[in-house]
């Protein structure tokens, strides 16, 4: 993305780095744990990968939209409402 700075995309890979490597426990965990064990892990990931969501649709509407409705780009405001009713289902 060419309007988040470094520093965000930086935090961003990170917590998908994060969780790739916990999905990657969490297959391992199968063969040797109990199943209430490997789902409370899987919550984990899912509340990891739905806040990095956060942080990248937050980054998008202050700066990505922001920007483009200064610019007067309306149509920027209605794609980002567009993705946000999907992602919040």
């Amino acid at each position: 993305m060419d309007c988040m700075c470094q520093e965000e995309i930086k935090k961003i890979k990170a917590r998908l780095a994060t969780s790739a490597g916990h999905l990657k426990s969490i297959a391992e965990m199968l063969e040797t744990q109990p199943c209430d064990a490997v789902l409370q892990q899987l919550l984990a990931v899912e509340s990891n990968i739905r806040n990095t969501g956060r942080l990248i649709l937050k980054s998008h509407l202050t700066h990505c939209v922001a920007k483009d409705i200064q610019k007067g780009d309306s149509a920027s405001l209605e794609k980002f409402t567009s993705v946000l009713d999907k992602y919040l289902l």
